[in-house]
């Protein structure tokens, strides 16, 4: 389950756009731990984005059989006043659970 992040009114009324991009790991009850922007081109859509991937849940990956931790990477695009979430990237990792 992925909660797109709100579109900030405020920025909205500007016109505002930007695409944050975060690395969260997902643990082994598909629960987000430890998610941090690592790239931003409008930093005002970063707390919003960081507060919905939170709420995010997800398959646990698996590697021989077993639960693991994944690192993944996930885009939110905020444009023309609606936000939108790019589909998840796993981060050097083929074993990540779907969504």
């Amino acid at each position: 389950m992925q909660i797109a992040p709100a579109f900030p009114p405020k920025l909205k009324k500007k016109g505002e756009e930007g695409i944050v991009r975060v690395e969260f790991v997902v643990d082994t009850q598909g629960q987000i731990v430890n998610a941090f922007v690592f790239e931003s081109t409008n930093h005002n859509f970063d707390e919003g984005t960081l507060a919905a991937v939170a709420k995010w849940k997800f398959r646990p990956g698996l590697y021989g059989g077993r639960k693991v931790n994944t690192a993944r990477q996930d885009a939110s695009d905020a444009v023309e006043d609606r936000a939108v979430i790019r589909a998840g990237i796993p981060k050097n990792d083929t074993t990540a659970g779907g969504r």
